[in-house]
């Protein structure tokens, strides 16, 4: 993939979980900041945008042999390394070799969380291995169970309807009879 400003970066980066992000550090943004500040911005964006997964390297390349105030900016914007071209070849292909075989591992790990990424709510598999579980302490311990199957509408989410809404339709719930009652 490929992006000529950093808007489209962005916006490319969001929808297509990239194994690696290559950020040119004279990338000009057309307002006339100097190089690297608008690369270090994107950088920068792409890790605070939510687009990006924390576990895709961000590599800034340059052709200039970079000052320690830069590699730390850098480092502070979420990149991962600063090369210098030309490089060696094979130490390149190493390293993005090692950095994407990283970020593949992550995605396997998050594709088999057991929550969101979020981390409040389970994920679909997540949900099924509670519902096993819960299912078979119930018929351990000679216990009832109940299923609850909740269809989600969309509502504002702000403002007195939302409330007005949840207090009616809790209203209507009807009483769940009680195995203690």
């Amino acid at each position: 993939l490929r992006a000529t400003t950093a808007a489209r970066a962005i916006t490319t980066c969001a929808g297509a979980n990239p194994d690696l992000v290559v950020v040119e550090a004279g990338l000009s943004d057309g307002t006339g900041e100097p190089a690297p500040a608008p690369a270090l911005a994107l950088a920068r964006a792409l890790r605070t945008a939510g687009g990006l997964a924390a576990a895709a390297p961000i590599l800034l390349v340059t052709t200039d042999a970079p000052a320690r105030d830069l590699r730390l900016a850098a480092l502070g914007a979420g990149v991962w390394d600063v090369l210098v071209l030309p490089c060696d070849p094979a130490l390149l292909v190493a390293r993005l070799a090692a950095w994407t075989q990283g970020k593949r591992a992550a995605d396997r790990a998050a594709r088999a969380a057991l929550l969101e990424p979020r981390g409040d709510l389970y994920s679909p598999r997540g949900l099924v291995r509670r519902a096993v579980e819960l299912g078979a302490e119930a018929g351990r311990h000679g216990l009832p169970l109940a299923c609850v199957r909740l269809r989600v509408e969309p509502v504002e989410l702000a403002g007195p309807r939302l409330v007005d809404r949840a207090s009616s339709t809790a209203r209507e719930l009807p009483e769940a009879p009680r195995a203690d009652a």
